[in-house]
């Protein structure tokens, strides 16, 4: 592909996944892509900033020079970061018991799983959240925002590229049961535990994943009946949900940490 500053044009996210591409915005967030070996297809910077990129990508890849004002315009608001890179996204694979060993560089591996969370800024948030505390890896079930748009990696920091991203679908789910995955739901039913209570009942149940669903309606009856438990976190009266970003770093946490 021959590279040059119209490629980021209306930054499509579709389009670019289409391609099996994505963008990434600013420098902390392109650094981090660079140190997990993501490969970059071409990069836009701000003059002051050009040759400390050049001497970091190298002279392979394409480097052109933009204005501050015109990035902001292509990327269609104020635009502080001074870069942007087009690169190659990373695989997502499918998840499965022989996933849960093979990722975990830890002891005790442990997965969130994000379950229709259509919002990519809670999807990044999540996996910002998962990366600071160790996880072992992003589990996206249907319905899920690609963690991959430009929204998601931004507030994720960059850290998507920190941590295995994999798919699952709900037959799966209930298989990984007899493979001795421990499957933790976030909801707020009738079979619920309170947190601290989950953090007993679960204790040294590795591998294990929390699944964390939809804002609105929660995770669905077929797939909190799938797991092995289901936990809330208590809250004062009069108080709505907390959002969803918040609530699974909570449980991360309390559950893993």
């Amino acid at each position: 592909m021959d590279f040059n500053a119209s490629l980021f044009s209306d930054l499509k996210d579709k389009d670019f996944s289409a391609q099996g591409l994505m963008v990434l915005e600013g420098r902390i967030t392109i650094e981090k892509a660079l140190e997990k070996g993501i490969k970059l297809i071409g990069l836009a910077s701000i003059p002051e900033r050009a040759e400390e990129w050049r001497t970091k990508i190298g002279s392979e890849i394409p480097l052109v020079e933009m204005q501050q004002a015109e990035l902001s315009g292509i990327v269609g608001f104020p635009f502080h970061r001074g870069s942007l890179a087009l690169a190659i996204r990373p695989e997502i694979t499918e998840f499965s018991a022989i996933s849960s060993c093979q990722a975990a560089s830890a002891q005790r591996p442990w997965f969130v799983c994000l379950w229709d969370i259509a919002d990519p800024s809670n999807v990044g948030a999540i996996i910002r959240s998962a990366a600071a505390l160790n996880a072992s890896g992003i589990i996206l079930g249907p319905g899920t925002a690609d963690p991959l748009y430009r929204k998601a990696i931004r507030a994720s920091m960059g850290n998507v590229f920190s941590l295995p991203l994999y798919s699952l679908q709900e037959k799966t789910l209930e298989d990984l049961g007899s493979a001795g995955v421990y499957r933790i739901a976030g909801a707020l039913s009738a079979k619920a535990v309170p947190l601290a209570e989950a953090c007993q009942l679960s204790r040294g149940r590795f591998p294990a994943i929390l699944l964390v669903g939809n804002e609105g309606y929660g995770l669905p009856e077929k797939v909190r009946s799938a797991c092995d438990l289901e936990v809330f976190i208590p809250m004062i009266r009069g108080v709505d949900s907390l959002n969803v970003a918040a609530a699974s770093a909570i449980l991360m946490y309390e559950l893993f940490v």
